[in-house]
């Protein structure tokens, strides 16, 4: 019989949450899983964000080789941005590898796959996906199927799309619409999977990353800002959503058979969100690495007033709109709308006198250099390496004004954590902040320039604040496996996401490219199996890849950034 893998990704799930839940019996699949099979934590990439993460999960690759850093990058020649969708990543994914050989595969919900590729078997897109009016499926008509046989298939509800939330009955309506999401996807791959079975079968669900982003401090009394009286009618919230999806794990561990390796998997942690807020920008403003045109100042401050007053009001009616009237919206006032957009921010920098700026979301800094930035004021070389090192040596040096700890645990240099030929696209510098959130600071004049850090109050992030987060993202994720030649009892050490790609591969008996970064977790396989079954490695290439291209429109794009401002990514 044909070796088969089925890999169940819990966007965001951590053990912090599952191991008191197990403890307490509100998990019996997943712990038989633990107890059964391997487990441990999963490393993810830095930084710790689910686009760069899913596509080194399918490469096996690192980041400085597929080239996808954040939900964003750089575009060319700009100082503007752009999203990321497969098309921008370099490297041949595990599903494309394994359609190349023959064998059947069904990939649901991946972040980062955009346009769906041609695969050999059924796919569909992911949260990078503009709108539902966009070929998301393969084959392209698989919409359509399954709006007729089974359901009509969401990408992301609307109503689990609520940026702010101005009362309890919208916060049950969105705990509402992301388990209700649960149910249509897994019906839909239930579908899937039974008319078309594939030998390698991927099905991710987001909803522990929506309800953990919005829902974490009522869960956790640890969080500076839990109130028990606001915490009361959401308590449960995070854990309901775990328990959903350990139901259906049950269905697919009861229908498993010996031929079958299961992997149960997240592309990182989450924890508490912290209070504690930087603006890199103003920091790197207040620093004299950044510089403003002042004599412009006053009129964009005017104009981005009058700009986020009328997205403001367009959140609100929005509210009490059809799907259909909210994308005419997205598609004829887009330009509108892009004014207070992030890819907009720092229009008001004066980069002949500017050695460095950030991306803020994306915890990094790029250097304004020359040959590459269109007004480059860094020389390669020296300069560079200097200037480097004086921003991270600056960032160390920046106390926290109430424990006196620097407000980084690390500031990175592109080639110390990435290798490879899209390396170019990286940022320059990579932070790690040490209790602190990043937020988007637009900037409209110096007297911004010393107000880097601050300190959100409990008001700011009370029920009635809205739009607060909560739960952030965590370094280490979930691995749990079971099933053929998977050891009983075990618990593995040393994991990441990079891993699993060539992990994935080895399990199905098939060749391992050489390019790929990671490394086949021998650790999680009985002895008998690993005897039986020699690591081969191929000298194909994944770099020459390309995943096919589609239009999108205007209006889909505004359909993106309303979905990953829901997330907070942009």
């Amino acid at each position: 019989m044909a070796k088969k893998v089925i890999v169940i990704g819990w966007d965001g799930a951590t053990f912090d949450v599952i191991n008191p839940l197990i403890d307490k019996g509100k998990l019996p699949h997943l712990a038989s899983m633990i107890k059964k099979g391997s487990h441990g934590t999963l490393a993810s990439v830095i930084p710790a964000n689910s686009a760069p993460a899913w596509s080194s999960f399918s490469t096996g690759m690192n980041p400085g080789k597929h080239g996808v850093y954040f939900f964003t990058e750089r575009a060319p020649g700009s100082y503007r941005v752009r999203f990321t969708h497969s098309i921008t990543r370099t490297g041949k994914p595990l599903w494309m590898i394994l359609s190349d050989k023959g064998r059947k595969a069904g990939v649901i919900n991946v972040p980062g796959t955009f346009p769906p590729d041609m695969v050999n078997g059924f796919m569909i897109s992911g949260l990078d996906t503009p709108s539902s009016g966009c070929p998301f499926t393969w084959p392209e008509d698989l919409a359509q199927e399954l709006k007729k046989n089974v359901a009509e298939y969401v990408i992301e509800s609307e109503e689990a799309r609520i940026v702010g939330f101005r009362n309890d009955q919208e916060r049950a309506r969105f705990v509402k619409a992301v388990r209700d999401v649960i149910q249509t996807r897994w019906m839909c791959a239930k579908y899937l999977f039974d008319k078309l079975p594939p030998d390698l079968f991927i099905l991710v669900f987001t909803a522990t990353d929506r309800i953990q982003h919005r829902f974490w401090k009522y869960m956790d009394r640890n969080h500076p800002h839990y109130n028990p009286e606001e915490a009361e009618p959401f308590k449960d919230a995070i854990y309901d959503v775990y328990m959903d999806l350990d139901q259906r794990l049950g269905e697919i561990l009861g229908q498993m058979d010996e031929d079958t390796t299961l992997f149960v998997m997240s592309d990182h942690g989450m924890g508490i969100r912290s209070v504690k807020t930087v603006y890199l920008n103003r920091w790197l403003l207040a620093k004299g690495y950044l510089n403003l045109n002042e004599d412009s100042g006053m009129s964009e401050r005017i104009k981005g007033i009058l700009i986020k007053g009328l997205k403001r009001f367009l959140d609100r009616i929005k509210r009490g709109m059809s799907l259909n009237q909210r994308r005419f919206i997205r598609r004829y006032l887009h330009k509108a709308m892009q004014q207070g957009n992030l890819m907009l921010d720092i229009k008001n920098i004066d980069w002949a006198a500017t050695q460095a700026y950030s991306n803020e979301l994306m915890n990094a800094v790029w250097v304004n250099l020359k040959g590459r930035e269109p007004l480059g004021t860094v020389d390669p070389g020296k300069e560079y390496d200097d200037l480097c090192d004086e921003i991270a040596q600056g960032l160390k040096e920046t106390r926290d004004p109430e424990s006196g700890e620097s407000i980084v645990k690390r500031v990175y240099k592109r080639d110390e954590i990435y290798h490879g030929s899209e390396i170019g696209k990286a940022p320059d510098l990579v932070i790690e902040w040490n209790n602190y959130n990043p937020q988007v600071s637009p900037l409209f004049s110096r007297k911004e320039a010393g107000q880097f850090l601050s300190r959100l109050t409990p008001e700011e992030t009370s029920r009635a604040a809205m739009s607060q987060n909560s739960g952030d993202h965590k370094p280490d994720g979930i691995l749990i496996a079971l099933g053929r030649g998977i050891k009983s009892g075990n618990h593995v050490e040393n994991a990441s996401i990079i891993d699993m790609a060539p992990t994935i591969l080895y399990a199905m008996g098939e060749e391992i490219p050489e390019d790929m970064d990671g490394r086949v977790l021998k650790e999680i396989f009985t002895a008998d199996f690993l005897k039986a079954n020699e690591i081969r490695f191929s000298s194909d290439k994944q770099d020459s890849y390309r995943p096919r291209e589609v239009e999108v429109s205007p209006g889909d794009e505004e359909d993106l950034k309303d979905r990953l401002k829901s997330l907070g990514y942009i």
